[in-house]
């Protein structure tokens, strides 16, 4: 991991953390008031699924990915298959 993080002139540090629900909560209002947002570098369907990985991996990115799942995605999780 270390030589891939170098390679591409990557930092990074390790944090350890506790549980705070106090803190938590303070971020989400943070949240909530728009204070803290997500970069979205890119929106791809779920068919383009593979590209938005490959996209990814390259290193291009310079935000979040976000993969649009079909609107009926999760209906047709739970219906049981018809026989």
């Amino acid at each position: 991991m270390k030589a891939k993080a170098r390679a591409r002139s990557v930092e990074y540090a390790y944090v350890l953390v506790s549980p705070d629900g106090r803190m938590l909560r303070e971020v989400a209002t943070y949240c909530q008031d728009g204070l803290v947002r997500p970069v979205i570098d890119k929106v791809f369907p779920f068919a383009q699924a593979l590209e938005a990985m490959e996209l990814l991996e390259a290193g291009h990115v310079t935000g979040k990915i976000v993969i649009e799942m079909p609107a009926n995605a999760a209906k047709d999780r739970h219906q049981p298959e018809s026989e």
